[in-house]
């Protein structure tokens, strides 16, 4: 378990060669990296047909990093143009897509590149923009991550995969319900159905002095009940006093049940346990949040 191979030279060549050979209508040049995450990486080119141009493309096809395993990222990158697609034609700030393409390993989606300066949004920009992607119609669509049945199924399953493998990493035993007492206490008849982006976090948003011009990254999102978002987001730090006020809710828990909210809480802090262990290596991060982890199991 760990990190993703990375071979940055050997992607741009890939890419440059496969545009080269196939995409010469586009006149495509000036290729050079724009961002690097944990799976995917950015690259920025010019195009004669489009101006300019973001690449979003894979370190690898299949994706296993300790976290999630055999994730297939042509069916994430093909969720980002389905669910890019649907919230632009709502009036969300999504860059415009022009094209997926996927040979063999190489993969790759296409879109507009979005000019920003770098700079990142504030709670109360994330709270803003929460909430349009919450209030937008929800779009019939099978998350990639939403792998069985039902919403429930799924989140049990991954909080137990989750939990067995920080397990193992840490040399700690910890106590879970059965998948079924789990799945049951996941239930929530009176829950919405919302698109549900499940990655809100500053870094991705494209922004010009501190305001969104750009939602990325949909790789993460399921159909559920904000709540499950909003207690992410509250993991992570920033659902605060001004996240609220821009959201327009100040109690947002307040008809979720107590054991659902903590179930949706655990399965973020699993989450987060395994990026700072695995992922990000922060062993201060990693000790803080497998304390919360414990405190939350404690609530079972």
């Amino acid at each position: 378990m760990g990190l993703i191979a990375r071979n940055e030279n050997q992607i741009l060549e890939k890419i440059q060669n496969f545009l080269s050979n196939r995409s010469n209508d586009w006149k495509i040049g000036d290729i050079e990296f724009a961002g690097k995450g944990a799976d995917f990486c950015v690259l920025k080119a010019t195009s004669e047909k489009f101006g300019k141009i973001a690449i979003r493309t894979p370190w690898q096809r299949w994706m296993s990093d300790g976290i999630d395993k055999d994730v297939d990222t042509l069916e994430l990158l093909r969720q980002e143009r389905e669910l890019a697609q649907h919230f632009q034609s709502h009036n969300l700030p999504i860059p415009d897509i022009y094209d997926l393409q996927s040979e063999g390993d190489i993969i790759f989606l296409i879109s507009r590149f979005i000019e920003n300066d770098g700079s990142l949004p504030n709670t109360f920009q994330l709270g803003k923009i929460t909430r349009l992607i919450h209030d937008a119609p929800l779009k019939s669509f099978k998350p990639v991550f939403q792998m069985e049945a039902t919403l429930e199924q799924s989140l049990a399953g991954h909080i137990i995969t989750h939990v067995a493998t920080i397990s193992e990493i840490t040399n700690e035993k910890f106590f879970l319900p059965s998948k079924a007492e789990l799945v049951e206490r996941l239930q929530w008849e009176e829950g919405r159905q919302k698109i549900l982006h499940m990655d809100i976090r500053p870094e991705n948003f494209l922004c010009n002095n501190g305001n969104i011009v750009g939602i990325v990254d949909w790789s993460n999102a399921l159909i559920g009940d904000p709540c499950l978002e909003l207690a992410r987001i509250d993991e992570s730090g920033y659902l605060d006093d001004s996240f609220l006020e821009a959201y327009g809710e100040k109690d947002v828990f307040c008809h979720c049940p107590g054991d659902t909210e903590t179930l949706y809480r655990l399965y973020t802090v699993t989450i987060l346990v395994l990026v700072f262990y695995l992922i990000a290596p922060d062993p201060s991060e990693a000790s803080q949040k497998l304390e919360r982890l414990k405190a939350l199991l404690a609530r079972l």
